[in-house]
């Protein structure tokens, strides 16, 4: 469940629920620092979609102008 590959510019999975959009506007923001033309992406479930986190993740992501994509999936 938690895999990362740091060469590929994966950070791993997160067992938080909601977890993964506030590490994916961290990870977008370090490329929009770094001049980089890499994506962050971050994936969850629809469960995450009332959470605090996700919600003020995403606010802050277009906030930002940060380059991040939020997939979500209906489970």
């Amino acid at each position: 469940m938690h895999i990362a590959d740091m060469d590929k510019g994966m950070l791993g999975a997160n067992a938080i629920v909601g977890g993964s959009p506030p590490l994916a506007v961290g990870a977008a923001l370090t490329q929009q620092l770094t001049g980089t033309d890499r994506v962050a992406v971050a994936f969850s479930g629809d469960g995450a979609s009332n959470q605090g986190k996700t919600m003020e993740a995403m606010n802050m992501a277009v906030i930002l102008q940060v380059p991040m994509a939020r997939l979500l999936a209906r489970c």
